[in-house]
């Protein structure tokens, strides 16, 4: 039987598991989590995948025709994460600086690596997301950074929410 191929777990495992090397390689490391967290966050931390209130972590899925006369697709979708510290005094313009930097030295610095643009580790043409994804990505764009201040007890903890968008090419296998 015959079936397309989806290009989204593959991209997911992808991006995560180099948003994962990332934060590892900050100092100190960074956790960085595949889903929802439900207790016992860490500091800071950055979520791929599902939000802490419940929001989809793969949103706005679609098909449209590659070709005439084939069944060959442009599949698209979004990849949502968030980025996010906590500072244990109410240090709104420090939450956000620390919140920022995270979002930048994790997430946008995978991106700017592992884009296959200019600039990226492979250079123009390169793979997206490097050789364990899907070989069909021909788009990774960042789409939104959106940060929100929260005050927590005695505390603040700042959040972005960031959105990546993908365009892949798949056929019928």
């Amino acid at each position: 039987m015959s079936r397309l191929v989806s290009t989204v777990p593959g991209a997911f495992a992808a991006f995560y598991s180099l948003l994962a090397a990332a934060g590892q390689a900050q100092n100190p490391p960074i956790s960085v989590f595949a889903q929802a967290l439900q207790q016992d966050e860490p500091n800071s931390y950055v979520l791929l995948g599902g939000s802490p209130d419940g929001q989809p972590g793969i949103r706005n899925h679609s098909f449209e025709p590659a070709s005439l006369g084939s069944l060959n697709q442009y599949e698209t979708f979004e990849l949502w994460g968030y980025a996010t510290a906590y500072l244990g005094s109410f240090d709104p313009a420090s939450a956000l600086a620390d919140t920022w930097s995270l979002y930048q030295d994790v997430v946008m610095a995978t991106f700017v690596n592992y884009s296959g643009g200019n600039g990226s580790l492979g250079g123009p043409g390169s793979a997206i997301l490097g050789a364990s994804a899907p070989a069909t990505l021909e788009r990774m764009l960042p789409e939104c950074a959106d940060y929100t201040g929260v005050p927590t007890g005695s505390g603040f903890a700042g959040v972005v929410e960031f959105c990546y968008s993908f365009k892949s090419r798949i056929t019928v296998a």
